[in-house]
């Protein structure tokens, strides 16, 4: 079963990204700050992360260059300006999502990244 790890530090975010992936019978984890999710992927083998940029204790920034496993990764956050896209891009990040996320398109960004040799 495809594993992914949703760090996300919004309940409601965090509540529709998991419900629209488990609907999807994806094996599906939390983690709702930095930290949580390096420890997370520390210690287990995720498919793919979705990841927020705007987290406590550590951001998404930080996580993305802190992962030293190799993971797909989708980028999902409020952050819409192109310095930020711009940002995630030149880290090695090209799956960026901007909130709110459109349901279809959220899912079809997951099955395509997924699908990411």
């Amino acid at each position: 079963m495809t594993k992914i790890l949703i760090a996300e530090d919004n309940e409601s975010n965090m509540k529709l990204m998991y419900d629209l992936l488990s609907s999807q019978n994806y094996d599906v984890h939390k983690a709702f700050d930095g930290e949580e999710a390096l420890q997370k992927l520390k210690n287990n083998n995720y498919d793919l992360l979705i990841l927020d940029i705007q987290m406590p204790k550590k951001s998404g920034y930080d996580v993305l260059k802190e992962i030293n496993t190799p993971i797909k990764v989708i980028i999902v956050s409020a952050c819409a300006m192109e310095k930020d896209i711009e940002l995630a891009k030149n880290i090695g990040y090209l799956n960026y999502l901007t909130k709110p996320i459109k349901v279809f398109a959220f899912l079809e960004k997951v099955k395509a990244a997924l699908n990411e040799k």
